[in-house]
């Protein structure tokens, strides 16, 4: 994606968790079996991981030019 473009990360967990972008310091919080959102823009060029915080997983990669 091109830097400056809005992005809006959706994701559902079956247990608690939280989602973490790094490089830009958005968390979402995900309450078990519910839906949650994330919008941001992406202005900081580069590649950034977007992981869970309890389970640690590699959930994307999130690639700004």
């Amino acid at each position: 994606m091109k830097a400056g473009q809005k992005v809006t990360i959706t994701a559902t967990s079956d247990v608690k968790d939280s989602v973490h972008v790094h490089g830009y310091d958005k968390t979402l919080d995900l309450p078990p079996g519910e839906a949650a959102s994330v919008s941001f823009v992406a202005d900081v060029k580069g590649v950034f991981e977007v992981e869970t915080h309890e389970t640690e997983l590699l959930v994307a990669k999130l690639a700004v030019t």
